[in-house]
């Protein structure tokens, strides 16, 4: 329920909703209110114990900025709580449904800080789910089992153990040779060599970020050069078996709130792009782009060289930097938002806007 001014939002707990038990830890109450604040507290409040717990930063939580856009929580009773705005925030209930929401138990917190192993609150982890953490090697292997008394009922796959393989190809060999049966992420070309393959449409938004404060791109003419030079449509053709669209101006698809029909995608025009260059007054301008060479993203690393030699056949003299994913986040995100600290001209970036808001 929430009120007419968007500032409170009274949540009614589903009853009867039981945590795991494992073999050294079992619950004396089902969920309520408690595991709620306790949830959310210990990402916001600096003087909760766990809040720094893990010895690493609540990175969703606050990327969001859910401490800002959370005034307070307070309890009716068990199953009755109220979450309290500062103000209006029209996506608060996808925010509230991502990962940094899952539950987690506050009498489960409580017995491993008396045993001082505050840690495996994360590393042997207890929730509500309709599966149950076996075992978990980092970097290796995680086991899991289904949790009988979920309460959903028994989910249709029993056991099921997830092994993290990095290499693309490593991945559609062990399931070609039945060492695995289902894998994730597949490349576009692999999809026709396996015996059966599921798609559908992702929320990955591949973007080139302008720095239009200061360099050549604070010149509008030499930004639509750079956007009539690259060939969209080829680039989805070749790079990713088809398999996606072109943007049409907007770092969103068209399940986004905010969606704008009307927009239409720049053109792909080699000679209108060399033509503005030359009217912005250096048909070589000179930049710097700057992206990540870890793989993080579908194609990033071949996307990103694409994308230079598509701006270099139109004149511009592009310095590409693959860089390392910390240093390419510090490029990303500077210390400082003055207008004065030098940024790179282009930097880029996978966005997927999953709390589908266009804000």
């Amino acid at each position: 329920e929430v009120s007419p001014d968007g500032l409170q939002y009274t949540f009614h707990l589903r009853r009867g909703v039981k945590f795991q038990t494992t073999d050294e830890f079992t619950p004396t109450r089902d969920m309520n209110a408690d595991d709620v604040i306790f949830t959310f507290d210990r990402q916001m409040n600096p003087a909760n114990p766990y809040h720094t717990y893990a010895d690493r930063p609540y990175v969703y939580f606050e990327g969001v900025g859910m401490p800002k856009l959370i005034s307070g929580w307070r309890k009716i009773d068990d199953y009755t709580l109220v979450l309290t705005l500062p103000a209006p925030h029209a996506p608060m209930i996808a925010n509230l449904a991502m990962d940094f929401g899952s539950l987690m138990t506050k009498e489960y917190a409580d017995f491993l800080a008396a045993k001082g192993r505050m840690k495996d609150l994360a590393t042997k982890p207890v929730g509500t789910g309709p599966y149950v953490m076996v075992s978990w090697t980092k970097g290796s292997k995680a086991v899991i089992k289904a949790n009988p008394n979920y309460w959903g009922g028994p989910p249709p796959i029993g056991n099921a153990d997830f092994q993290p393989i990095s290499e693309p190809t490593v991945r559609l060999s062990s399931l070609k040779t039945g060492e695995i049966n289902l894998v994730s992420d597949l490349l576009p070309e692999q999809m026709a060599q396996v015996p059966q393959a599921a798609q559908t449409k992702g929320l990955e938004s591949p973007t080139v970020i302008l720095n239009t404060r200061s360099g050549p791109f604070k010149n509008q003419l030499v930004r639509e050069a750079a956007n009539l030079a690259i060939d969209k449509a080829s680039l989805i053709s070749k790079l990713y078996n088809g398999l996606g669209s072109v943007a049409s101006c907007q770092i969103m698809g068209e399940t986004t709130f905010g969606f704008d029909p009307n927009l239409k995608p720049y053109a792909y025009d080699v000679d209108k792009a060399k033509q503005l260059l030359a009217q912005a007054g250096d048909p070589h301008p000179s930049v710097t782009f700057v992206g990540d060479s870890s793989g993080r993203w579908l194609k990033d690393v071949e996307l990103e060289q694409a994308i230079a030699g598509y701006l270099q056949a139109v004149g511009f003299n592009v310095t590409l930097k693959l860089a390392d994913f910390s240093t390419y986040l510090s490029e990303l995100f500077p210390k400082s938002n003055d207008a004065t600290v030098a940024r790179p001209d282009m930097v880029f970036v996978s966005t997927d806007n999953v709390l589908g808001d266009a804000d």
